[in-house]
């Protein structure tokens, strides 16, 4: 998403991030990785489960591209202490409209499941 952030913001789109950390997770998250996003925190998940986004399960993610997609995330970012976070909750991407509409929605099934800019861009046009 950060290689598409000028594209989205120019699309009249603000990405925000969701975190399901505390907010010392969030900080250290965001700077980590460098992000030019607000990040939020919602150690209980209640946006989470407001936007229906599940938990993977273990038949979904016991293939090639999952494991590899695994691997790569350890290497982006590291592995250590998850701290706050649910290793299963799985993430989506949402267009809202300035009214409060969901004018677009995208719940991950799988853990590799990334939200598409495009379509992001595409909703926000409509």
């Amino acid at each position: 998403m950060r290689r598409d952030n000028e594209r989205l913001e120019k699309a009249g789109l603000r990405v925000v991030l969701i975190s399901m950390g505390t907010p010392q997770e969030a900080k250290k998250f965001r700077e980590s990785l460098n992000l030019p996003y607000t990040v939020l925190c919602d150690p209980e998940r209640l946006s989470y489960r407001a936007y229906d986004l599940g938990h993977m399960s273990l038949s979904s993610e016991l293939t090639l591209d999952s494991a590899l997609s695994s691997v790569r995330e350890a290497a982006r970012h590291g592995v250590g202490s998850a701290g706050s976070q649910n290793p299963t909750q799985l993430g989506g991407g949402f267009v809202v409209g300035k009214d409060g509409t969901v004018r677009y929605v995208f719940r991950a099934r799988r853990m590799a499941d990334r939200v598409d800019a495009s379509a992001l861009e595409r909703a926000a046009k409509s």
